[in-house]
């Protein structure tokens, strides 16, 4: 693996958020997400690869399964807070009518911050999905939440 130096010392400091984690998982998790920013950096100019790892982690924190194979870019997304426990806000596709909406899930007080899910609500998440959160979004999920 190129800079397999710097994906175990990455490792390292992810597994010091959630120490039960498979550690060999992690690595793996982060040689995946770097597997495919190298798939698609074979497509630039290779005087633009930080423009483009720049680009492309900010995309790819943005993208969202609106199911029905389905997906989309929302801008400022990734902007939101996640909880898992309780979200006040969820994402909405209208298909028919091709609308994106966020819309709110109960009332939410003046001052009361706004959280959203970044999976889904009533979703099971085993060790692999949980480790696809801390190295996708940097959500540490301990073992209690799956």
């Amino acid at each position: 693996w190129p800079y397999i130096d710097k994906v175990l010392a990455t490792a390292d400091e992810l597994q010091e958020l959630v120490p039960e984690f498979c550690h060999k998982k992690i690595q793996l998790g982060l040689h995946l997400r770097l597997e495919r920013l190298n798939r698609h950096m074979e497509f630039i100019d290779p005087d633009d690869v930080f423009a483009f790892a720049k680009i492309h982690t900010i995309l790819s924190s943005r993208v969202v399964d609106l199911g029905n194979d389905v997906t989309g870019i929302i801008p400022f997304h990734d902007m939101i807070n996640h909880s898992l426990d309780d979200p006040n806000l969820e994402l909405a596709f209208d298909f028919d009518g091709e609308v994106f909406k966020m819309q709110s899930t109960r009332d939410i007080r003046e001052g009361e911050e706004i959280f959203i899910s970044y999976t889904t609500v009533d979703e099971v998440l085993d060790e692999d999905k949980a480790i696809w959160a801390l190295i996708q979004w940097g959500i540490p999920l301990h073992s209690k939440v799956w």
